[in-house]
């Protein structure tokens, strides 16, 4: 799938409107009883997986807001079905807090009920459901079991229920989370990263003390705040956190934690960990690269989405990365933020062909360098300053299909700004 057209994001907005009102009007202590989807078989009693993803259209009355949902989360190649608000949180959050967004499977549920635990905020979660009758039945009564013993589940946490053949759609379960928070901040977060520290905190000192013009950036949707993401590299304490800034810094120093994924350092380089030991300031990523992958707190309503394209593990939350900043957005690292990887086994969903990737990778950054930079070159502006950003980032990629697209583009832009001045 492309980056997300025009009209694409406009379904979304309408979608997310109309969801907000149907959360409103949903009484608290709406419940769907899994029992009446339930029948027997050959002695063994399943759940109709698909009688009960139809049955949020009889809840929200609405088909105009089922022909947006299709439309806005499912193609041609995934077929993703969506039950929003399958299990609502009972707290009501107010719209400056921060809801952040994630999704799992259900090996991570676990994982699940410490994000909840920890976390003080609301939670907007998809959890992806096979759509084989057999293996969503034990799978839907753990997971209902998991929000009758975790108060804290059923208090914070908002489940929106997915079924496609794919169970690694990570952009697609992430576009999904956020549309359907119900806070007006949203933090981009993975289901296997421990809460360390208050990030509503760190949002609001930032907004009321931070710098001028980075505060009004981020009112307006042009910035997000950067948690600095570490993982433990020695000893046992891998689903810890250190207990400070301090505590972090001399662990650090000490070679006892990293940055995430520190054999890969294209992916966490641009946050700058030399300068992060040295500040409690929040400070601009200057040196973006392409494999960059933050975990950031936003405005829900800014216009990019992560590109839905990819099936599988790998560069799918750099996608997201890119298509920001690439859109213009800046990133501010919170330099008393933290957040700690916890390590799991592989699982045979995580199984991906390597060519396959590096494809999707590849067409990605072809379209994202030739849609930001069209955009900028109809206007007259990617000669200019404006442009440098795409420009460079584009440029240092070393595709010739983004070269010859570039030079192109360029000659447009000119000729364009050309008829302008005229």
């Amino acid at each position: 799938m492309l980056r997300p057209s025009r009209q694409i994001r406009i379904i979304i907005i309408f979608l997310c409107i109309g969801f907000s009102l149907l959360y409103l009007k949903t009484p608290k202590d709406h419940f769907i009883n899994l029992d009446q989807f339930k029948y027997t078989l050959s002695g063994a009693t399943y759940i109709n997986i698909s009688a009960l993803f139809n049955h949020h259209i009889s809840i929200q009355n609405d088909p105009l807001l089922d022909i947006l949902s299709h439309k806005a989360f499912s193609n041609n190649i995934y077929d993703v079905t969506v039950f929003p608000y399958f299990r609502r949180k009972s707290h009501r959050a107010r719209r400056d807090e921060v809801t952040l967004t994630t999704w799992a499977t259900y090996d991570r549920f676990d994982r699940l009920i410490d994000l909840a635990t920890r976390n003080q905020g609301t939670i907007s979660v998809v959890i992806w459901i096979p759509p084989s009758d057999e293996l969503a039945t034990p799978q839907l009564i753990g997971l209902e079991n998991l929000i009758r013993e975790n108060s804290a589940i059923s208090e914070k946490v908002d489940i929106h229920l997915v079924t496609s053949n794919r169970p690694l759609l990570h952009n697609t379960w992430r576009n999904i989370a956020r549309s359907f928070a119900t806070t007006d901040w949203v933090m981009l977060w993975d289901i296997d990263f421990i809460i360390c520290t208050d990030f509503q905190a760190g949002l609001d000192t930032f907004k009321t003390s931070g710098d001028e013009k980075w505060v009004k950036q981020l009112a307006e949707g042009k910035a997000a705040l950067v948690i600095p993401s570490f993982e433990w590299i020695s000893g046992t304490e891998y689903h810890s956190c250190p207990k400070n800034k301090q505590d972090l810094v001399d662990n650090y120093r000490e070679l006892k934690l990293d940055a995430f994924e520190t054999s890969n350092p294209v992916l966490s380089h641009a946050t700058d960990y030399t300068r992060y030991m040295q500040t409690d300031q929040p400070y601009k990523v200057t040196n973006f690269e392409f494999s960059y992958e933050v975990y950031a707190i936003f405005r829900k309503d800014i216009n990019v989405w992560c590109d839905e394209r990819f099936a599988g593990a790998g560069y799918n939350r750099a996608a997201c990365t890119a298509s920001m900043y690439l859109s213009g957005m800046d990133f501010y690292v919170l330099a008393d933020q933290w957040t700690i990887h916890q390590p799991h086994k592989s699982t045979s969903f995580e199984m991906r062909n390597s060519y396959d990737t590096a494809v999707s990778w590849k067409t990605f950054r072809m379209d994202l360098c030739h849609s930001v930079a069209d955009n900028l070159a109809i206007q007259g502006l990617l000669h200019s300053t404006e442009g440098e950003r795409i420009r460079t980032l584009c440029t240092e990629q070393e595709i010739p299909e983004i070269n010859v697209d570039l030079s192109r583009l360029l000659r447009t832009s000119k000729e364009v700004a050309s008829h302008m001045s005229t």
